[in-house]
């Protein structure tokens, strides 16, 4: 009888090793997603204002007036009688029109959360 019995307690105990160890690889692929997710999206919170930095339209216009003006006034200190600024986004029909719907901050996510053009 204690053969048998020695037996069954062994199986019992193979049967418990492989349960724990079928948790385990769930536990860890459970991790593995969830370290994977959290990666990416910070990843995409790191891209997408450096991409919306690089690639924003800009011109470069009298700050007074918002008048569109050459880009080199904006590249040279002092250009534009002191008053060149880069107004990021909005539109403009080009030099001498007046730029409307932007703004004179670069954007990120204060501009994207804030509700403006």
């Amino acid at each position: 009888m204690k053969k048998g019995h020695t037996g069954d307690q062994a199986k019992r105990a193979a049967e418990r090793a492989a349960r724990i160890a079928a948790d385990d690889r769930a536990r860890k692929r459970s991790q593995l997603v969830t370290y994977g997710a959290v990666g990416a999206v910070a990843a995409a919170c790191v891209a997408v204002p450096i991409l919306s930095y690089v690639t924003e339209p800009r011109a470069c216009v009298d700050g007074r007036t918002q008048q569109v003006i050459a880009d080199d006034e904006c590249r040279t200190p002092g250009g534009g009688a002191g008053y060149a600024r880069w107004y990021y986004g909005g539109s403009h029909g080009g030099i001498g029109t007046t730029a409307t719907n932007g703004s004179y901050e670069r954007g990120g996510f204060g501009r994207l959360f804030s509700g403006r053009g």
